[in-house]
Formats: structure tokens, sequence, C-alpha cells
């Protein structure tokens, strides 16, 4: 499961401003509400003694008179004073609901909380609860706590402001005033602290959701050391189970094969605590019974003890398979372990109740004593480790020497491109030389034009005017022809 991800500090802060505004539309929404209670309260009270007042006008002369109630200044209902009594003699006396007024004041408020009629604002209607409202009420009237919220039917609130339609009273609403004292509303400093409280409060959420995250997020770190120590013991606890063993235990999930060392040494897979033998190991590179990808193994020593104490004292089996050449090539190897395993017997079978005692987290620490052949076995890995790593060495300082190559290349190539740059640069300072002489001489030679141009117009005002001359002696010399040519 993926750990879930942290909210930022921002988006906490927004949502605790989202709901301090929630909270302070629903304390305008209470106060405008109780407000408006308090006012149609008023006028019923006054509609109903007016209607007393009429009744007692218009009714029967045997009847006893009706007496309207008055409400005293200091809250207390008392009855009017009668003819002929002088008002020392007045008693103050407060009308107590009777039990079964209590009973349908009860039922009418359960049908009316079933279906209220209470319209909200229209700014506030998508967050705009009644029953809110009236419950928080509920809460704040210390004195009262047995007397459940009032709400009011729609009948009462439809009262006329110009008196000219008038409403019944409610005998119920009387008694719940009677009961029930008037509370002020919330002061500025009440409200400042309710609003403090609901702060912390959220506050004090937010903190344990993220320590939920946390945890979360540390539970499967925890899980791979209890599966890899609970796999283990598990493995034992099977073998020594009134002398019997589990084989399907001791054989190779993926190949099947019983995983007898040196070949088929049991191997515990790291982070998912599943056990494989060496050699299925090597060719895949995920776990196949959980396909978690495999980071590293060790030699699972606790169940590889088991496994050869356990096929020493069992016969072998018939068929022809690759454990009989093994067990036929390395007899006197085994011959000699067995003898240990039966030696070290029951320091084993103890040391196995101990581990099987032991809590899931607990990390268990490795045999105290090893075979020769397991010190051999271990020292030939490592040593070929040691070969593969100084392999994968070289290999890494031959890509990090052709890596410095390339990247002397490269230093090179921008050395040459900066160069190439600097060389373009100064050519274009040269060409933009270039150009602003030209654009000079381009000027020069436009003025010239200019004057030529006043120089070409001048000498064409001089020849009109010499034409013109020319012209006019042309006809003086037609005239002195003329002349001569006539007589006196």
């Amino acid at each position: 499961m993926p750990p879930k991800q942290l909210k930022s500090k921002a988006v906490l802060k927004a949502e605790l401003k989202d709901k301090l505004r929630e909270i302070r539309v629903k304390q305008q929404n209470w106060l405008q509400e109780r407000e408006s209670s308090l006012n149609i309260s008023s006028t019923i009270n006054n509609n109903k003694s007016e209607k007393q007042r009429e009744l007692s006008k218009n009714g029967d002369s045997s009847a006893p008179p009706v007496k309207p109630k008055q409400s005293s200044p200091n809250g207390n209902i008392s009855s009017p004073p009668v003819h002929g009594e002088s008002p020392q003699n007045i008693k103050i006396s407060t009308k107590m609901p009777t039990k079964s007024g209590f009973h349908t004041w009860i039922s009418n408020r359960q049908i009316r909380t079933e279906s209220p009629q209470v319209v909200p604002d229209k700014d506030t209607a998508h967050e705009y609860n009644p029953s809110n409202y009236l419950d928080y009420n509920h809460h704040r009237e210390d004195d009262h706590t047995d007397m459940p919220p009032l709400r009011l039917p729609s009948s009462c609130s439809a009262t006329s402001s110009t008196g000219s339609k008038e409403t019944d009273p409610d005998p119920r609403l009387d008694e719940y005033h009677n009961r029930v004292p008037q509370t002020d509303s919330l002061s500025p400093e009440k409200f400042d602290a309710l609003a403090d409280e609901i702060v912390n409060r959220v506050k004090r959420e937010l903190h344990l959701e993220k320590r939920e995250m946390l945890s979360s997020e540390e539970a499967p770190a925890r899980k791979v050391n209890s599966d890899s120590v609970r796999t283990e013991s598990t493995d034992y606890q099977s073998s020594n189970n009134n002398g019997t063993c589990d084989i399907s235990s001791h054989k190779c999930p993926m190949c099947h094969e019983l995983m007898l060392p040196p070949k088929w040494c049991p191997q515990l897979l790291i982070p998912c605590g599943h056990t494989s033998c060496q050699k299925c190991i090597k060719r895949s590179q995920s776990c196949l019974i959980c396909n978690h990808p495999i980071q590293s193994s060790t030699p699972n020593i606790m169940l590889q003890q088991i496994i050869i104490s356990y096929h020493q004292r069992s016969p072998l089996p018939d068929h022809n398979g690759p454990h009989d050449q093994l067990y036929s090539d390395n007899m006197p190897s085994v011959s000699k372990r067995s003898q240990q395993v039966e030696t070290n017997g029951p320091k084993i079978h103890q040391l196995g109740k101990t581990y099987s005692q032991m809590p899931s987290e607990v990390i268990i620490p490795e045999t105290p004593r090893k075979t020769a052949e397991e010190y051999e076995e271990e020292y030939h890995n490592l040593l070929l480790r040691c070969d593969v790593l100084r392999d994968e060495e070289q290999v890494i300082c031959d890509k990090m020497a052709s890596l410095e190559q390339q990247k002397q290349t490269e230093h090179q190539q921008i050395e040459n491109i900066s160069t190439t740059q600097k060389r373009l640069q100064q050519d274009i300072k040269k060409l933009q030389k270039q150009i602003e002489d030209l654009d000079s001489h381009k000027e020069g030679y436009r003025f010239k034009i200019d004057d030529l141009d006043a120089q070409k117009k001048k000498e064409k005002r001089r020849l009109e005017l010499i034409r013109s001359t020319i012209n006019q002696l042309k006809d003086e010399i037609k005239k002195i022809k003329k002349e001569l040519q006539c007589p006196f």
C-alpha cells in the first residue's frame, strides 16, 4: 500500500480559515434567528392579551371573567387586579405547565422536527442547517438542560404587522417561555473563546492525521523485519513438531528442488522475507512468490541446519534425481556433517525453542559455530564476489576515463566555439563600422545632388531669360528690316 502524501502547510491553513468562516456565518445566522424568535414571541403575547380582553367583554355574564396575564418587570407572570381589590393584595403567581400539556408539546415538537419549515438565507443556503443553531442554543442554556430546543411552527412566523390578521396563540409557547428564561446572545469575548477552542480542536485533529500518515509510512519497514523473523521461526517450529517436518518447506518454491548446500543453499530474500535456493536467485531478479524485486539475499542458516539434520536421519529417495549424484559425490562430507549435527542436536533444538519464544521484531543472532565446509563455502563466495566487484570496478574506471575524455573534447569544442564567436563579433563590428562609413558617404552624395539640383534650376532660369531676350532681339531685327525696305 503506497504511503499517503502529507498535506502542505498552506492547504492546512486554508482549511482552517474555511472552517472559521463557516463558524462565523453560522453564529450570525443563529443570532438573527434568535432575534426573530424573540420578536415573534412578544407579538404572540400581545395578540393573546388583546384576544382575552375581547373575550372578557363579549362573553356571557354568568361566566366568570377571564383574567389576562401581565408580565412583571422581573419576568414573572401575574394576574391583573380584580374590581374591588386593592393593589396591595395582588399575589404574584407563576403558571407551571401540566404533565399532559408537556407530553403534547413533546409530540408536536417531534412532528415539527421531522419536517422543519425554516427557510434559510440565500447567501448561506449551501451551509445552513437550523438544527445546528437550535442545538447550540440548547447547549448554551445550562440551567435548563432538560428542555428540548424550540422549533417554531410556520404559522407563528406569518404574523401581520398591521394587526388586521390575528393568529391564535399557542399555549405551548407560553409554557416554554414560563419554564425557560430568556438568555442573552453571545458576547464577543465568549464568541472568541469558542472560536479559539474550535481552532485548537481542528489543529489537534490535523496533528493526529499527520501522525497516522507517518506511522503508515513506517509500517512497511517494520513489516519486513517481522516477516523475515516470522518465516525462520515458522520453518523451525514446523521441523520440531513431534519430530516431524514439513518437506514442502525444504523445497525451493521456484524450481521445487530440495534446498541442500552447496548448489541449492537456502537464501533469505530481502526485503520480502521469502526463502529460495541459491540457483534461482541468480536466474531471477524478483521473488516468484510475491513478485517483489530482490535487493539482496543472505543465507538462511537455521533452515539449512534443519534440512540437513532431517534428511540425514531420513532415508534417501529411490528415484534417480539431481540429489542422488550430489549424495554419491559428496558422501564423506555428508557423513561428517551428519555426525556434527547429531552431536549438536540438543543444542539446535534448545536454540529453536528459545527462537520460537522470542517476539516477532527481535533480531535473531547468528549461530555461534560454523562447520569448516560452511566457512570454506563462504570464503569461496566472498572470493567470487570480490572478483566480480573488481571486474565491475575496472569497467566503471574505464567508463569514467572515457567520460573524462569526452568531457575534455566537449570543453575543447566550447573553447573553439568561443573563439569563433569572438572573431565573428569582431567582424560584425568592422562591418558595422563600414556600414556607418557608407551611410555617411551616402548622405554626402545626397547633399551634392541637392546642390546640383539648385544649380540646375538656376541655369534653367538664366536659359529662359536668354531665350526671351533673343526673341525680343529677333522682333526688333524684323522691324528694322521692314523699315529699311519701305521708302520714305
